[in-house]
């Protein structure tokens, strides 16, 4: 989009003061408000979340235990889930995301073939080395955790192959992901009230191998895996714990490190990695903590605090993702002001936590995920009796070049007139 500019704004390097330029607007406008110049010429409110994206509907029916995942190299969504209905498979379903839309394939079963009825919860990681989706879960009829691996081309997912990965019956299975420094697959396996960690190798096709079993871990019930990426660390979470524990894995070799109660007061329900400034944020739904990590030993950096709805409308915090470009977490919570969903930004300075900018959505969104290339966060979840993905976007630290005060009061896609006040 072109912007028609006067005064003391130029196009190029820096960016004066003083002049006035016309732009289309981003979302809705008052005057006073200050904006920022986007990245495709339009402007919008520093600091809130604009929605651009139509719900885009995966499959209908009611889906379970949904698990979503963004691949970049792919720019594509994967999400895994249960069916309700007959004949209660597992499936994969991917989607491509361009722009604002979301285009769906169609769903594949990927289970064992048969009724599976009583599944419980699913989880999917992306392993880039072999170009496979892993999906895990478990099927209350057998008693027997599962993965599966399947192949993506476009939207298109195909099985190749399918492992038991617990070694009795009455197991279960919350999470897995792929550790990019071995090409492996790890996963926490519940067993008989017992927890152990499992990493599996893969060459292509049904060809799964039992790499590494490490079964002396705290027993934190059915557990969840978080990736910190500036300490190389891996935090172990559990559905019946108020604890996180951290631990390495070298390729052949698990190695726990400590296990801290995080000073929540109740079960730990998310942990969120931070990608810039290390260490890690948990949540239990409403309440935070900020974490930090030296090698595996863990330590609280904060009293934990009640994170707050930025406007009306108590809430609870459920999918947390981080978004690195911007210094801040964005978090989707069970209620918003005028709707019943919201995502939430929340942000940390040193070892504090405050509450930015809250955007409510117009789907269920129980899932987040974020693709750090385009500044972009897709949402799923069940909406009545669909499945639907939903499309944010939201200014971007990196994209801005300028920043101004708007000079009329403008709907969203209107071209409103601003000031400049200097460049970003």
């Amino acid at each position: 989009m072109g912007r028609n500019v006067t005064g003391g704004a130029t196009g190029g390097g820096g960016g004066g003061s003083g002049g006035t330029f016309d732009a289309v607007a981003t979302g809705a406008l008052t005057t006073g408000d200050t904006v920022v110049l986007n990245s495709d010429g339009t402007v919008s409110v520093i600091g809130l979340i604009n929605n651009v994206g139509a719900a885009a509907t995966a499959a209908t029916g009611v889906m379970n235990y949904n698990s979503t995942i963004y691949i970049p190299s792919k720019n594509t969504i994967v999400c895994s889930f249960t069916s309700n209905t007959a004949p209660y498979q597992s499936y994969v379903i991917a989607g491509t995301v361009s722009g604002s839309t979301i285009t769906f394939g169609t769903a594949t079963a990927v289970g064992n073939g048969g009724n599976e009825n009583q599944i419980g919860q699913h989880s999917v990681a992306w392993d880039e080395a072999n170009q496979t989706i892993h999906v895990v879960w478990y099927d209350n009829n057998t008693g027997y955790a599962y993965m599966s691996a399947s192949a993506l081309s476009g939207t298109t997912i195909t099985k190749q192959g399918m492992m038991t990965i617990s070694p009795a019956a009455g197991s279960a299975v919350w999470d897995v992901v792929f550790d990019a420094s071995s090409g492996h697959i790890i996963v926490p396996v519940w067993q008989y009230s017992a927890l152990s960690l499992r990493a599996f190798s893969y060459a292509g096709g049904t060809s799964y191998s039992t790499i590494s079993t490490l079964s002396s871990v705290p027993s934190v019930g059915t557990a969840s895996i978080t990736y910190c990426p500036v300490e190389n660390v891996y935090l172990l979470t559990g559905s019946s714990s108020t604890s996180v524990t951290a631990f390495t894995y070298d390729g052949s070799t698990f190695t726990l490190g400590t296990t801290v109660d995080v000073g929540l007061g109740t079960v730990v329900y998310n942990v969120v990695a931070d990608p810039v400034n290390g260490g890690f944020m948990a949540v239990n739904g409403s309440t935070a903590s900020v974490c930090t990590l030296v090698g595996t030993t863990i330590t609280v950096a904060n009293t934990a605090v009640a994170i707050a709805p930025a406007a009306a409308g108590s809430y609870f915090l459920q999918s947390i993702v981080a978004d690195p470009i911007n210094n801040r977490f964005l978090a989707y919570s069970s209620a918003g002001t005028t709707t019943a969903h919201s995502i939430v930004e929340i942000i940390r300075t040193g070892n504090t936590l405050t509450v930015g900018a809250k955007f409510d959505t117009n789907a269920v969104s129980q899932v987040l995920t974020h693709n750090p290339d385009s500044g972009e966060v897709i949402t799923t979840g069940a909406s009545g009796t669909s499945w639907k993905a939903q499309s944010f976007k939201y200014p971007v630290s990196n994209y801005k070049s300028l920043i101004g005060v708007s000079e009329s009061t403008t709907a969203d896609a209107g071209v409103a007139t601003v000031s400049t006040l200097g460049a970003v």
